[in-house]
């Protein structure tokens, strides 16, 4: 089964839907220098919708975002929610509600944002939990690989096990999803609706204060699946000190200054310097500011500690908290 096609075909039967803001603020065009992160806002399977008695709900997509290092740059979402793991289909609510960040600021370059989205359910199986685990595990450490090569690897394991657990006849339905084109992305809330455009146009839907969606009198729509999920930029990434990559290359430097080795210490001090550079997670200008921030901090030091071998200055111990450096201050 090809999902891509599936989640294509559905343009006629779901709709998506532009969700106004609270406050009704005018909507911000997302800019090309933005990090850009996706959010799962709410989920609801419709009890009528759900074939079989014990499920588990899976949401699968794929986002693409032109991104500076990475052109054609995919990124792969597959989460199956506590709240939706082994559930009973009489159970007297199917909706899962609350902010799930799944796709974390990357770094923006114009052009369009491509999402592929659905909500399916898999029949509750001896092997469904284990499997949907396994491949949702996978899919976040997908996320944290910096290594080209190793990505490239990964995506194509994670891609096959989705093929097979979806593409399984007869134990999978899909609920609710899309395919669509944002040529002028917005940092808005969005629902994929499970009601043709035919159905949802002129009606007023909105996402209530408790994270579900009620119609023009204000009442929660329980009897249509569908998923909310929001678009946001920013043109700082406020978590850039755990990047992986970087967090681990910086945890080393600092283990190897107690070493008291020079050329330890310097090789680590490099291969921190190289992991700033090559990380797809930063804005090149980004990362040179990084990188000139640490260098400085760490010649400010070699002019205090000495390192006794070979006569060369050392950065000295117990380097400062990673976050501790003032990256996106004005």
């Amino acid at each position: 089964m090809n999902i891509s096609s599936i989640l294509r075909s559905r343009k006629d039967k779901n709709s998506i839907l532009k969700l106004p803001s609270k406050d009704n603020t005018p909507e911000r065009t997302i800019q090309s220098g933005e990090y850009v992160s996706l959010f799962i806002e709410a989920i609801n399977i419709a009890h009528t919708r759900v074939g079989f008695d014990s499920f588990y709900g899976v949401v699968y997509g794929d986002v693409s975002i032109s991104s500076e290092k990475l052109p054609q740059n995919k990124e792969k979402i597959f989460r199956s929610p506590e709240g939706l793991k082994k559930h009973d289909k009489n159970n007297p609510s199917n909706i899962i509600m609350g902010r799930s960040r799944v796709i974390n600021s990357i770094p923006y370059d114009g052009g369009d944002i491509e999402i592929e989205i659905g909500i399916f359910s898999v029949r509750n199986s001896d092997l469904a939990g284990p499997y949907i685990s396994m491949i949702e595990e996978m899919n976040i450490e997908l996320g944290s690989i910096s290594g080209f090569s190793s990505l490239s690897k990964l995506f194509d394991v994670v891609n096959g096990g989705v093929r097979l657990l979806l593409g399984t006849t007869g134990a999978v339905n899909l609920e609710v999803g899309i395919s669509n084109t944002f040529s002028e992305p917005t940092a808005s809330k969005f629902a994929i609706y499970g009601k043709s455009p035919d159905e949802t146009s002129g009606r007023s839907i909105t996402l209530s204060e408790n994270f579900c969606l009620v119609d023009e009198n204000y009442k929660e729509i329980k009897d249509v699946p569908y998923l909310v999920f929001s678009l946001e930029s920013s043109s700082e990434r406020a978590d850039w000190y755990k990047i992986n990559g970087i967090k681990e290359a910086y945890e080393y430097l600092n283990k190897e200054i107690d070493t008291d080795e020079y050329d330890r210490i310097k090789y680590a001090e490099e291969k921190l310097y190289r992991e700033i550079e090559k990380s797809r997670e930063l804005f090149t200008s980004d990362a040179i500011r990084l990188k000139e921030m640490l260098q400085k901090k760490f010649d400010e030091r070699r002019k205090v500690f000495s390192l006794q071998a070979q006569g060369e200055e050392s950065i000295g111990p117990n380097l400062p908290e990673l976050s501790s450096f003032p990256l996106f201050d004005k």
